[in-house]
């Protein structure tokens, strides 16, 4: 057994490390979370915008799911930008009524 993994320890860590980079593509794109979307208003930061938002979810879980949906690298916001967000426990309906005031 030694001597199998002296001889195919990186074969076999390369293996590893694709199969996972398969499931972990396989489970984004299998994703099942609703998403709504909210128009930034002046004011709205992500943070302010998790708040509101995120229902049950972790706060960092929401963020990074905001920033993967909108292709966000930075924290900066735009008025009138519209994000697509997860909606945690709250109904699609109640993000869009929260946010066309």
């Amino acid at each position: 057994m030694i001597t199998w993994m002296k001889k195919n320890g990186a074969t076999a860590a390369i293996s590893a490390i694709v199969v996972w980079s398969i499931l972990l593509t396989i489970h984004g794109l299998f994703e099942t979370t609703d998403v709504g979307t909210v128009k930034v208003e002046y004011g709205d930061t992500l943070w302010t915008l998790a708040e509101r938002y995120k229902g049950d979810m972790d706060r960092e879980e929401w963020l990074l799911s905001v920033k993967r949906q909108n292709n966000i690298y930075d924290d900066r916001l735009f008025v009138g930008d519209e994000l697509s967000v997860p909606n945690g426990q709250q109904s699609v309906e109640e993000i869009e009524v929260a946010t066309n005031k």
